[in-house]
């Protein structure tokens, strides 16, 4: 027994000793060693840091034993691309490897993702709800062309002048079954089977009659605007009793929405944004802003360096249903002078061969009241494409069809500018030179829809 008692501290002794002379060598490699801080600033993208092959656990502030290697990494947003550092690190190298001697601030910097080189009439669709739903969106590269400064004026080469940018335009008319979806996904349902979508409580009020964002099977509000109503003439319908999801009519699935206020256009752009460009969209891609409960047009803020979803201003609109490119054909206006850019003739139908007063060359691209030709009188609105051909840019019905809303004020300040003219509507009124103001933003019609444009980098 006393033999064992003795072992005890024995053992205990040879333990502290280890100890002491582990901490001793370590002492001995780095006497003098010093700890320094790493400060790492980051927007739109974060920074990997690896010491010694060792990830560390993110923060925005390391402390770094002196002569460490440190390996940043730069993992940028989505819709974002590493540019270069700054601060104490210089470069665009990534990773980059530093060695730490003293404190250091690190700052990695991040741009929007440049859209490559594109071509007139280039095509690229946006997929969503698990490849069930898209929208197909054509490159227009702007340009300067004459516009109609007064629509009395039939010498379509006056002017004035005007210039845009390059966008991207929605190949067609946004049509019944691409709300619908939008619309069931921002409420948060399942399209195909009215079934509701996990932690998506929706965004209606179906009780109240007085919300600001009342539902009901007639119409749908935000802002306490109308933004559009249902029925037969729409072409779809909301099923109330089981309060599952915005359902299209049979046959109606590919034909232009309609009775859509300029208030549920921008709204729908802003959803769609959301739904097609992924879940950081409400910070990153919105295009509109400034809508609260009392919303009135004239407070909508909109924000050209978001990538989202827009209306079109209305020399968006008029650039990309004139645009004919290098084509010098149908009596086309070369504008610049020298400049190879021709632009079709303000009395013409977007893509026709002649002007308006001709019902067969007219009608080959738009859906009007003929009048006369081989064709009768339309009753509704067509399929967006149906059997018509596309402008130049590979754009369909920007005359006929339906009216479309663009962002702009009239001039008067009082309503929106709608272009492009609509099924009921005479070869007068679907000239591309042609501007309506009439249109106050709340206002609905059967020949009423829209199309939506994009900002283009490049």
């Amino acid at each position: 027994m006393r033999k064992n008692l003795i072992s005890i501290p024995v053992f205990f002794i040879f333990l502290c000793l280890s100890i002491f002379i582990t901490c001793c060598e370590k002492d001995v490699e780095n006497p003098d060693s010093e700890e320094f801080v790493l400060a790492i600033t980051a927007s739109h993208g974060n920074v990997i840091v690896c010491v010694d092959d060792d990830t560390l656990t993110k923060s925005a502030q390391y402390t770094v034993e002196e002569g460490k290697t440190v390996v940043l990494t730069a993992i940028e947003d989505d819709g974002y691309q590493f540019n270069d550092w700054d601060g104490d690190v210089s470069g665009s190298d990534n990773p980059v490897s530093i060695i730490i001697t003293e404190a250091i601030t690190v700052v990695a910097n991040f741009g929007e993702d440049q859209d490559p080189p594109y071509e007139d009439g280039d095509k690229k669709s946006f997929t969503f709800y698990d490849g069930r739903a898209a929208i197909t969106m054509v490159y227009c590269p702007g340009g300067t062309f004459l516009s109609n400064e007064d629509d009395n004026d039939t010498d379509y080469e006056d002017g004035p002048e005007v210039s845009c940018g390059p966008f991207w335009i929605s190949e067609t008319e946004i049509t019944n079954d691409l709300l619908a979806r939008t619309l069931s996904l921002t409420e948060g349902i399942n399209y195909i089977d009215g079934t509701s979508i996990l932690g998506n409580p929706g965004l209606f009020s179906k009780i109240d009659e007085d919300a600001h964002n009342y539902l009901s099977e007639d119409v749908v509000k935000w802002g306490d605007q109308d933004l559009f109503y249902k029925g037969e003439v729409q072409g779809f319908e909301y099923d109330f009793l089981s309060h599952t999801f915005f359902k299209v009519r049979t046959g109606r699935e590919d034909q232009p929405c309609k009775n859509i206020s300029w208030y549920g256009a921008v709204m729908f752009c802003n959803w769609l944004s959301n739904q097609v460009l992924g879940t950081g969209a409400d910070f990153n891609h919105r295009v509109y802003s400034g809508i609260d409960e009392d919303w009135q047009d004239d407070e909508t803020i909109q924000n050209l360096n978001k990538k989202g979803f827009r209306l079109p201003s209305s020399i968006e609109w008029e650039c990309a249903a004139r645009w004919q490119g290098a084509d010098k054909s149908n009596n086309a206006i070369e504008v610049p002078e020298g400049s190879n850019n021709y632009w079709t003739r303000g009395d013409y139908a977007s893509g026709a061969s002649s002007n308006t007063d001709n019902v067969e060359a007219t009608s080959a691209v738009a859906v009007y009241r003929y009048n006369g030709g081989s064709k009768a009188n339309p009753s509704a609105t067509d399929n967006v494409k149906g059997d018509r051909t596309p402008n130049a840019l590979g754009l369909y019905d920007m005359s006929g069809n339906v009216n479309e809303w663009c962002f702009d004020e009239s001039k008067d300040g009082y309503n929106r500018i709608i272009r492009g003219g609509g099924f009921v509507d005479s070869h007068y009124y679907i000239r591309i030179g042609l501007t309506f103001e009439l249109m106050y933003a709340g206002g609905t019609g059967s020949d009423l829809g829209f199309r939506v444009v994009m900002k283009a980098d490049n």
